[in-house]
């Protein structure tokens, strides 16, 4: 299985065009812990703006972060299943 990813949207703080962002995460949750600042990027059309995440963005990574790290936590708990040959 490979490395876990969280996807969360960012808005262009010029234009307000909405893309998708994804980092590992074993970097989201690493950062947060630490609470060093989260950088976040926008690559719109006319736009490459790159800043620090706000307290409420921060909130929103960190609820992504929470669903990824319980997907993941469910998976490797539930009993695998091998077809008989």
């Amino acid at each position: 299985m490979g490395e876990s990813v969280v996807r969360f949207p960012v808005k262009c703080p010029m234009c307000g065009h909405e893309s998708l962002v994804e980092s590992s995460l074993d970097t989201i949750l690493q950062t947060l812990a630490t609470e060093r600042p989260i950088k976040l990027y926008a690559n719109c059309a006319h736009h490459r703006v790159v800043w620090v995440a706000s307290d409420i963005e921060r909130g929103q990574i960190r609820e992504y972060a929470a669903a990824v790290y319980f997907s993941v936590a469910d998976q490797s708990r539930r009993p695998r299943r091998y077809a008989h040959q």
